[in-house]
């Protein structure tokens, strides 16, 4: 009996068919078609590795943004290189700095979280408002005015703030 089951599988396997066949060349096709066209985008639109981009600096500037709207306090220091900021939730100082050739990020003095590479200068100055951040890469100068929102601001204030940026 186990004899013939095996006999009659056997006989039941099938070659392909016509229609498996194009199937089978249609996604040959597709992938060739795909790979040829992102190679080509791949070899045109690579950049330079150590270049500092402008959507690095926005990414960099959004998150400072963010923290700095949501503390009470902060301050800079004297020679404008570093950024205080006390969280409010735990009461913890973080504060920004140039390290090397980087900008850095440590709370309570501790940790190396990196926020941008490659950078030449940063200040941090101190306004009526709030601060403005200043990086340097080679011979780009990129400036942002950040608004603490326990500031007062006048009319006035707005209208240097928008000749700034």
């Amino acid at each position: 009996m186990l004899n013939q089951s095996v006999i009659l599988t056997i006989k039941n396997e099938k070659g392909f068919s016509l229609i498996e066949a194009m199937i089978g060349l249609f996604i040959f096709v597709v992938v060739v078609t795909l790979y040829s066209t992102i190679a080509h985008y791949w070899m045109f639109a690579t950049h330079e590795v150590n270049t500092f981009s402008y959507e690095e600096y926005v990414l960099f500037v959004n998150h400072l943004q963010a923290e700095f709207r949501e503390s009470d306090t902060y301050w800079v220091d004297e020679n404008e290189e570093k950024l205080f900021i006390i969280r409010p939730l735990d009461n913890q100082i973080v504060h920004y700095e140039k390290y090397k050739n980087t900008v850095r990020r440590q709370v309570r003095g501790m940790g190396h979280e990196v926020f941008l590479q490659r950078v030449i200068d940063f200040r941090v100055v101190e306004t009526a408002y709030g601060i403005k951040v200043e990086v340097a890469h080679n011979n780009i100068t990129w400036q942002k005015n950040l608004i603490h929102p326990a500031t007062e601001l006048t009319s006035s204030d707005l209208i240097k703030e928008g000749e700034d940026e």
